[in-house]
């Protein structure tokens, strides 16, 4: 059973040295101060199964894309915005969904009148299908220079 668990600065440090594989690549993190920091700004948890670090999730404007493009559709505050991460060694074996519905419910429990909205990269297919899976529906596509991302609600 996955679990959220408060980030510390030991998941942090694990997470900013996951290394995706191609095409996913460019979700991989550096191990950085920057990027640590970034993982401990308090809008972030770890995902944990038992004792291992299995994934993270990011909450707020953490979890937002953020260009000119997308301002006027992250201020509808009726959403709380949402991301995930999943160890690199655990993608392919069918635990994003699981990832997904464990981060929504602690989100829902914090705040059960908002809507969840996360963004994804209108070329990620693979997340794309999962968030469908977990009942996220299509809302809204916009580019952020040459990048072309999707917003998806539940």
């Amino acid at each position: 059973m996955f679990e959220i668990v408060e980030m510390t600065e030991e998941y942090a440090e694990v997470i900013s040295k996951w290394t995706y594989l191609p095409p996913y690549e460019i979700y991989s993190m550096k191990p950085t101060n920057d990027e640590i920091e970034q993982l401990m700004n308090g809008l972030h948890v770890a995902v944990i199964e038992g004792n291992e670090l299995v994934g993270f999730a990011a909450f707020g404007w953490s979890a937002q894309v953020i260009c000119p493009e997308s301002e006027e559709m992250y201020m509808d505050e009726s959403y709380t915005d949402i991301a995930f991460g999943l160890k690199p060694q655990l993608c392919d074996r069918g635990l994003g969904l699981k990832l997904v519905k464990c981060s929504v419910d602690y989100i829902k429990k914090l705040f059960p009148e908002d809507g969840v909205r996360l963004t994804v990269r209108k070329d990620n297919i693979r997340a794309r299908k999962v968030y469908e899976r977990a009942g996220f529906h299509k809302d809204v596509e916009f580019s952020c220079g040459k990048d072309k991302f999707v917003t998806m609600i539940l």
